[in-house]
Protein backbone atom coordinates (compact mmCIF):
# COMPACT_ATOMS: atom_id res chain seq x y z
CA UNK A 1 0.00 0.00 0.00
CA UNK A 2 1.42 3.40 -0.99
CA UNK A 3 1.63 6.29 1.45
CA UNK A 4 -0.77 9.16 0.85
CA UNK A 5 -0.68 12.37 2.87
CA UNK A 6 -4.04 14.16 3.18
CA UNK A 7 -5.23 17.41 4.73
CA UNK A 8 -8.17 16.27 6.86
CA UNK A 9 -9.64 19.77 7.26
CA UNK A 10 -9.59 20.42 3.50
CA UNK A 11 -11.03 16.96 2.80
CA UNK A 12 -13.89 17.53 5.26
CA UNK A 13 -14.74 20.94 3.80
CA UNK A 14 -14.59 19.58 0.25
CA UNK A 15 -16.69 16.44 0.80
CA UNK A 16 -19.06 17.85 3.47
CA UNK A 17 -19.88 14.33 4.72
CA UNK A 18 -18.32 11.40 6.56
CA UNK A 19 -15.53 10.21 4.26
CA UNK A 20 -13.62 6.93 4.43
CA UNK A 21 -9.88 7.63 4.43
CA UNK A 22 -8.57 4.06 4.67
CA UNK A 23 -9.55 0.49 5.50
CA UNK A 24 -7.28 -2.46 6.24
CA UNK A 25 -7.76 -5.79 8.02
CA UNK A 26 -6.71 -4.21 11.33
CA UNK A 27 -7.71 -0.56 11.07
CA UNK A 28 -10.07 1.87 9.43
CA UNK A 29 -10.24 5.67 9.48
CA UNK A 30 -12.81 8.29 8.52
CA UNK A 31 -12.99 12.04 8.48
CA UNK A 32 -16.30 13.19 9.96
CA UNK A 33 -17.85 16.54 9.03
CA UNK A 34 -20.12 18.47 11.40
CA UNK A 35 -20.67 21.96 9.94
CA UNK A 36 -22.95 23.36 12.66
CA UNK A 37 -22.57 23.68 16.40
CA UNK A 38 -24.59 20.89 18.01
CA UNK A 39 -24.45 18.54 15.01
CA UNK A 40 -24.02 14.98 16.27
CA UNK A 41 -24.44 11.28 15.63
CA UNK A 42 -27.02 9.25 17.54
CA UNK A 43 -25.77 7.41 20.65
CA UNK A 44 -24.04 4.18 19.63
CA UNK A 45 -21.22 1.95 20.82
CA UNK A 46 -18.01 0.57 19.39
CA UNK A 47 -16.79 -2.94 20.18
CA UNK A 48 -13.12 -1.97 19.94
CA UNK A 49 -10.90 0.92 20.97
CA UNK A 50 -11.42 4.20 19.12
CA UNK A 51 -9.27 7.31 18.65
CA UNK A 52 -10.80 10.73 18.02
CA UNK A 53 -9.06 13.93 16.91
CA UNK A 54 -10.86 17.28 16.64
CA UNK A 55 -9.16 19.54 14.05
CA UNK A 56 -11.36 22.63 14.40
CA UNK A 57 -13.83 23.78 17.04
CA UNK A 58 -14.53 21.49 19.97
CA UNK A 59 -15.98 18.04 20.58
CA UNK A 60 -17.99 16.84 23.58
CA UNK A 61 -18.79 13.14 23.91
CA UNK A 62 -21.68 12.06 26.12
CA UNK A 63 -21.76 8.61 27.74
CA UNK A 64 -24.71 6.43 28.84
CA UNK A 65 -23.79 6.89 32.53
CA UNK A 66 -24.22 10.67 32.18
CA UNK A 67 -20.51 11.38 31.97
CA UNK A 68 -18.97 13.42 29.23
CA UNK A 69 -15.53 14.23 27.87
Amino acid sequence: MAIEVINCVELAKQEKKRTKVMTTRKMHAWVHYYPNSGDHDEMHCHNQDQTFICFEGQCTMHFPDGGKA
